[in-house]
């Protein structure tokens, strides 16, 4: 997996200026981070590292878009004296839903973190 793929993505898919990369680089090496945790396989073939650096940058700019949030930084830009806002919940769900279909791409290559075994209730009986 690549930093710098996963920087060109990430700028591909958010709206950060490649000259304030510098200040997200964290949020990318933890996603990288992440996702070498999670692989099955830590040797990772050629053709798998384009969907695992996409899959990295997604998850960053996921990560990026809950930041915006907590630190309530909205969108907006004027135009001809109209002033238009985004939502920033919406684009939060949005990146939510891009996340899961990047980490559903690379579904092959990562460790099963979503099963989990349940015991089954005994019955005691009081005779």
């Amino acid at each position: 997996m690549d930093l710098s793929e996963v920087l060109r993505n990430f700028l591909l898919i958010s709206d950060v200026d490649e000259k304030e990369s510098d200040v997200y680089m964290p949020l990318l090496k933890d996603a990288l981070r992440n996702i070498k945790l999670r692989l099955k396989d830590k040797s990772v073939k050629e053709e798998d590292k384009l969907r695992l650096n996409y899959a990295a940058a997604v998850f960053a700019f996921y990560k990026y878009m809950l930041l915006k949030r907590a630190k309530n930084i909205e969108g907006s830009f004027s135009a001809g004296g109209v002033n238009i806002k985004s939502d920033l919940d919406a684009s939060v769900k949005a990146a939510e839903d891009i996340w899961a279909g990047a980490k559903e791409d690379i579904a092959d290559l990562l460790l099963d973190d979503n099963f989990y075994f349940q015991g089954i209730p005994s019955f005691k009986c009081c005779c």
